[in-house]
């Protein structure tokens, strides 16, 4: 006997010890019955649940007044601009749409028939600081996840469909050529803006027009450090950089209240209110959250290295979290948080795609063919971990860490416990409607056990291929453990070239903030150095730094070991830290035109040369370190040298490079053999 596809939906559900789904409601809060004496309906239908994003969409295609029968239409600018404005105005966000005919607001739930004269006085069934949330019935609930994981970007009516009631466009259906120069355009700008961010970031580390912008070169050994006089470091004074966080920008704050307004409306099983909309199966709430955008800027912040960014944005932080906890209360939420984040693109996002001929149900099922990114629970592990190290690194100087009132070290440990917390509960996954969305899995493919010879031959390169990113794992894991450790203070400076000047820094007047600065920078070394660089700081002396640049392949300092010693004296950060090469041969070689035999670091970063140099508020020792590897250990360094950037002169410069291997592995490599292991 054939089955129906419902009747194997089920049996599929019983197998995996799962509730039916089909339509079900929660009984209406008794609190809605009568609203400040406002007039309120109910008819006898209840809100269903759905079984999948198209019965969603179909509904949102169908949305009537529950009073005169008429269409309401909706679009994605229209539900974008209602939440924002609820949001900026610290109003309510409700579930209720007006009707343009006899103005009577009706409940966009699902089944739902109630409607109102007016939406003001609605008593709220959930709250948080600046909105307030309100919804009659759990179709009304839905309703308000969908409008917030749409995601905070608010989008012009004409990137939208602006209503619902009209002819749905197919995939055979022609796009108007107007439609199409539109998203052409929207694609082209959101390039280059991409492509500008990226151009602003790098710019340190591109190859500029003259050695000047390039930052490096003396042009000789005679040569004077020069300084930019506009450097505020230079003046008669020292002055003072304040430790006050910066208020949380309009942005971050909208941000911050999506993340805890998603949290009082998302399903939770832990919740003894709304039982069957928290405790059931809720498989559309799983494919909004997964095409949502949100998820996009939450692997962002997750990515963050700099505690001191993480500060500044500690409101939207501590809304991550929150958020974070809630994607885990809940069976059809936790496949979001442990498994691989899809990375969709914009058209197949959830405002688009519900808002335009797009189908998601028919791409669910082929999510492979889009990329994916490392997901939200190793993103918080990272994120925890790398907060523990900062921890350690402060514990020394918490005096001076704690001059925000507190505020770092509570943020910091709070996210610690929350990712130990969600790390040790290790949620389980029931069932992955994702990639299963109709609650069985399709056959595995079928393959044949008979190769061909290419076959065979690229099995091989594949193999090749598998153990050598395997390699390079191992290598980048074991430098991500091994980068960045502490040395008793003793120890760092007995060979250190600053020990006299760091034993007698502590007697003079230091910059405010100094401690704070280094904890945070040296924390976020961590996880953000390059591979072939190894830094080694004193426990308590934050400032004293060893540093160990690997030379990079490809050049004539490949596998080489350079030694600098770095020096954050008592003006750090309002000035740059001190650098000094160590690998010089006892004075006696110069291993480029920027690595003078007396130890002298030639670079604009920090003021030994002309150029861009530091900047207090932005500048970092990360940004130092990444100079000096890409910058002066490079594949020519004879060009480094000022005046010979425009000419070429190919047999010198191998000429130099192998004068610089010789010494490389003379000094480089023997020597640590030899002398130093």
């Amino acid at each position: 006997m054939q089955l129906s596809e419902d009747e194997r939906l089920a049996s599929a559900l019983k197998e995996e010890g799962l509730p039916r789904r089909g339509p079900y409601a929660d009984p209406p809060p008794s609190h809605l019955s009568a609203l400040n004496g406002l007039s309120l309906r109910r008819s006898n239908h209840t809100s269903k649940a759905f079984l999948d994003v198209d019965a969603f969409r179909c509904h949102l295609h169908n949305i009537r007044c529950s009073q005169c029968r008429a269409d309401i239409p909706v679009s994605w600018a229209k539900i974008a601009t209602r939440t924002e404005t609820a949001i900026k105005e610290k109003g309510t966000l409700h579930p209720f749409l007006q009707c343009t005919k006899c103005k009577v607001w009706s409940c966009a739930g699902a089944g739902c028939q109630e409607y109102r004269e007016t939406v003001t006085g609605l008593e709220p069934s959930a709250s948080i600081p600046g909105l307030t949330i309100a919804w009659c019935c759990d179709g009304g609930r839905l309703f308000l996840i969908f409008c917030l994981a749409c995601g905070t970007e608010c989008p012009t009516e004409t990137l939208s469909t602006s209503g619902f009631r009209r002819r749905t466009r197919f995939k055979s259906d022609p796009l108007p050529q107007k439609q199409k120069t539109t998203d052409l355009l929207s694609t082209i700008s959101q390039l280059e803006y991409a492509s500008s961010q990226a151009k602003a970031i790098l710019s340190k580390a591109s190859k500029p027009k003259s050695v000047l912008s390039k930052g490096t070169g003396y042009g000789g050994a005679e040569t004077q450090p020069q300084h930019t006089p506009a450097h505020p470091f230079l003046g008669p004074t020292l002055p003072t950089m304040s430790t006050n966080l910066p208020v949380p920008k309009p942005e971050d704050r909208k941000l911050a209240v999506y993340l805890q307004a998603l949290n009082k409306v998302l399903p939770s099983s832990s919740c003894t209110n709304h039982r069957v909309f928290n405790s059931g199966h809720q498989p559309v709430v799983g494919h909004m959250m997964a095409r949502s955008p949100i998820l996009n800027t939450v692997s962002e912040l997750l990515r963050q290295t700099c505690v001191e960014e993480i500060v500044s944005l500690a409101q939207v932080y501590l809304s991550l979290l929150v958020f974070l906890t809630a994607l885990t209360n809940h069976k059809d939420l936790d496949a979001l948080f442990v498994k691989e984040m899809v990375l969709y693109p914009r058209e197949s996002q959830l405002g688009p795609s519900m808002f335009s001929s797009f189908n998601p149900i028919s791409h669910v099922a082929s999510s492979s063919a889009n990329d994916t990114t490392t997901s939200l629970n190793i993103l918080l592990q990272t994120l925890g971990d790398h907060c523990s190290h900062f921890v350690r690194t402060a514990s020394a100087h918490l005096n001076q860490i704690d001059q925000d009132g507190g505020l770092t070290m509570k943020l910091v440990n709070q996210i610690i416990q929350t990712a130990d917390k969600l790390s040790a509960s290790r949620p389980k996954l029931a069932a992955s409607y994702l990639e299963h969305p109709y609650g069985y899995p399709r056959p595995p493919p079928q393959t044949s056990s008979v190769r061909t010879r290419g076959q065979v031959a690229r099995a091989a390169i594949e193999a090749q291929l598998a153990q050598q990113r395997k390699a390079d794992a191992e290598m980048a894991s074991f430098h991500r453990e091994n980068c960045v450790q502490d040395l008793p203070d003793d120890t760092i400076l007995e060979s250190f070239y600053f020990a006299t000047r760091a034993r007698d820094v502590e007697a003079l007047k230091q910059c405010d903030g100094r401690m704070k600065k280094l904890a945070m920078q040296i924390s976020s070394l961590r996880s953000g150095l390059p591979q072939g660089i190894y830094v080694r700081h004193g426990t308590s002396r934050l400032d004293v730094m060893k540093v160990l640049i690997v030379g990079p392949s490809g050049t004539p300092y490949e596998d080489g070991l350079f030694e600098f010693d770095f020096f954050c004296n008592e003006r750090f950060p309002l000035m740059p830290p001190e650098v000094q090469f160590r690998t010089t041969g006892g004075g006696k070689i110069g291993f480029n035109p920027n690595l003078y035999n007396n130890g002298k670091v030639c670079l604009s970063l920090i003021g030994t040369w002309t150029g861009q140099g530091w900047e207090p508020q932005r500048s970092t020792i990360l940004q130092v370190l990444v100079s000096i590897q890409a910058m002066i250990l490079t594949n020519e360094p004879w060009y480094n040298e000022p005046g010979r950037e425009t000419r070429t002169d190919t047999v010198r410069s191998e000429a130099y490079n192998c004068e610089i291997y010789q010494y490389t592995i003379r000094h480089a490599m023997i020597y640590w053999l030899n002398e130093r292991l």
